[in-house]
């Protein structure tokens, strides 16, 4: 990296390194280095701290962090999983329940140094998991994320959760939307959901979240045909939606 301070380009790390992303105020730097061998460490570094990167720490039994974050066709920020105001960052790892384990992939928190890391997506039943589709509220105060239980054949287990956040202390996660849902967080703790009505249609439901883990949805709208692809574009109502 060179930010004009030191004279030239400055090596922050060796290997693979993938995922390279910024904080949206330019405060840090999160980026992941595969190694020969296959391992895999996250680390975020900081214009005020000379760039010396820092290792993004795992809890026990977890590894493989992942800085890309998979999202649907609603958000933005597809590719990222930074809070709006870049004090906190979203990731995947996987979560290994033995030795043996290939590991699910869960959602984990860090902050912007890098200090500590917290568990936002528990296993929430017996069988293997996992999540991906993180969204953060625009108060930074709830997440959303997607839970896939797969199994061998139909039908399989997809359903979209909130988790109230706060300061790195995350709560209980609770249902909002099935997994055919695009989420798009629209204004203060409401998420517009544009669901499929059946095979014909498609429908938007406004989700209150403002007294959760209070789960309310109002309809707010019907299309008389489906969309294979929903792109959703709205920061507040009204909503423009292109299909």
């Amino acid at each position: 990296i060179d930010d004009g301070s030191q004279g030239g380009p400055q090596r922050l790390a060796s290997g693979y390194v993938e995922d390279p992303m910024w904080s949206p105020l330019g405060k840090a730097i999160a980026f992941s280095v595969e190694v020969k061998g296959g391992a895999t460490t996250a680390y975020l570094a900081r214009p005020d701290e000379a760039f010396a990167p820092r290792v993004v720490p795992l809890p026990a039994g977890v590894d493989r962090p992942t800085l890309h974050i998979q999202h649907d066709d609603t958000h933005p920020d597809a590719d990222t999983g930074w809070s709006p105001s870049g004090r906190w960052l979203a990731f995947i790892a996987k979560e290994h329940q033995s030795a043996d384990d290939s590991g699910d992939d869960r959602v984990f928190v860090t902050d912007e140094h890098a200090s500590s890391t917290t568990l936002v997506s528990p296993r929430l039943n017996s069988k293997d998991a996992s999540a991906l589709g993180v969204l953060w509220s625009p108060d930074e105060t709830l997440i959303t994320y997607e839970d896939v239980t797969p199994d061998i054949k139909p039908p399989y287990s997809f359903a979209r959760y909130a988790v109230a956040f706060a300061d790195g202390v995350v709560g209980e996660p609770v249902e909002i939307a099935p997994d055919s849902a695009r989420l798009r967080w629209i204004a203060g703790r409401r998420l517009l959901s544009v669901e499929p009505a059946g095979f014909e249609s498609v429908h938007g439901t406004i989700i209150e979240l403002e007294a959760f883990p209070e789960v309310s949805r109002s309809k707010l709208f019907e299309h008389d045909r489906r969309c294979l692809d929903v792109h959703i574009h709205a920061d507040s109502l009204p909503i423009a939606m292109g299909c």
